[in-house]
């Protein structure tokens, strides 16, 4: 079984090979494989072929753009940095406090960052000082900036 990148229909023999892999006796195989670092934001297919009898088949792999911040935690009025990969090559990208999804409407730009020709970037930013919950987390399981949910009974952060 041949793995290849972003390959919708065989035999793509212009694609680049992620894999060899072989079937078991039922037909099934497993396979690890690393994307391929010039891959952007957006969803790809990866296609598979088998050597003999041409069994093809396709996944769905989105590429996900991703932050990370050094430190982890910091306090109010403190410098981090964030780390963008996986951006479009040579773009402006805002850093927005508190903001989850695409559309979110935190307005507290922390800053911006400029991708490279690979999508990457870092930029040193500081985190509000409107926040008085210290130390302050700053990034969640995926990758968003935001202040912690406030404790039970306790105030929120201001917006």
């Amino acid at each position: 079984m041949t793995i290849r990148w972003n390959c919708s229909v065989s035999p793509c023999t212009d694609r680049p090979v992620l894999g060899q892999a072989r079937t078991d006796e039922t037909g099934r195989f497993s396979l690890s494989v690393q994307i391929p670092s010039t891959a952007t934001v957006g969803t790809y297919d990866i296609g598979g072929l088998q050597n003999s009898g041409g069994v093809f088949a396709i996944a769905r792999f989105s590429v996900q753009p991703a932050l990370a911040v050094s430190p982890r935690a910091a306090r109010s009025g403190f410098g981090v940095n964030v780390t963008g990969t996986g951006y479009a090559p040579n773009q402006r990208v805002s850093i927005i406090w508190n903001c989850a999804t695409r559309g979110c409407t935190s307005t507290t730009v922390l800053g911006f960052g400029q991708s490279n020709g690979n999508g990457d970037f870092t930029v040193a930013v500081t985190v509000p000082t409107s926040f008085a919950l210290e130390p302050m987390p700053l990034l969640d399981g995926v990758g968003i900036l935001h202040p912690p949910s406030p404790a039970p009974g306790s105030s929120s952060c201001p917006a």
